[in-house]
């Protein structure tokens, strides 16, 4: 399995995902034109895409719909779908629910509920008989069920939104500070270190750190925050930004 973040942050979110003959986009935060851009920079095409997997319906990963919801199936629970039918067109839709595997190719999606401001949002992990991932973003806590789930993964993308002095100390209203740190926000640095502390073992080898503000989080800080508790075990661990695609990385050689 091949996965890479092609950015990740509140103004953009997707993940490529490839394995044997099947290409799946995991979310699709930008523009047609910036998706195709972004997968021709880590050697994908996006002619080649069988499919896009949402996770929620926010704006900042749905945004490539307008061009590709004609072109491509969607796959989403009710909730997101809801939420986005009054803004795309899609021509081919599957309904998926938290809980309930499904095959999309060489891939075998389990879609897990996540606690978010959105209609019916979902974490992913994603097999293809050889590696175990995750694709986790847009939470404001960690269930018993998640970390269930997200045993002995291969490879995970896990959100690490915000430092939490950083937010409380900087320009945002207090309403919106409030939304973000609460059950239904977004993890700070601190709470993704102890997810990641919860599901690390000697399997897990590429951790990728994802949908970092850029007014409330550093990337080293975020960084920090992880090797402290991984303790020298032989994980790398990527820091995903915004504006670019994160390094391509392969499990389950």
């Amino acid at each position: 399995m091949k996965l890479c973040v092609l950015g990740s942050g509140s103004k953009g979110q997707a993940v490529y995902v490839q394995a044997g003959r099947t290409r799946v986009l995991f979310d699709a935060g930008f523009t047609g034109r910036e998706l195709k851009r972004r997968l021709a920079a880590v050697g994908a095409d996006l002619a080649d895409i069988d499919a896009i997997v949402l996770s929620h319906e926010h704006g900042d990963h749905v945004a490539g719909l307008r061009a590709l919801g004609k072109k491509l199936p969607v796959y989403a629970t009710e909730g997101t779908l809801a939420g986005i039918s009054h803004k795309f067109v899609l021509d081919a839709v599957e309904i998926i629910a938290a809980g309930d595997r499904f095959e999309l190719g060489d891939l075998t999606i389990l879609p897990v509920s996540v606690s978010h401001d959105a209609e019916e949002p979902v974490a992913f992990v994603i097999e293809d008989g050889r590696a175990r991932a995750a694709v986790v973003t847009d939470l404001g806590f960690v269930t018993r069920p998640l970390l269930h789930h997200l045993a002995d993964l291969d490879l995970a993308v896990i959100e690490a939104n915000h430092d939490l002095k950083m937010l409380m100390d900087g320009p945002y209203p207090w309403d919106l500070k409030q939304r973000i740190k609460s059950r239904h926000g977004h993890l700070s640095n601190a709470q993704t270190a102890e997810f990641i502390a919860a599901i690390a073992h000697s399997r897990l080898k590429h951790i990728m750190l994802a949908h970092l503000s850029q007014q409330n989080n550093l990337p080293r800080l975020a960084r920090d925050e992880v090797q402290l508790v991984l303790d020298g075990a032989d994980c790398a661990i990527q820091v995903c930004c915004q504006g670019q695609p994160a390094r391509m990385v392969e499990a389950g050689k």
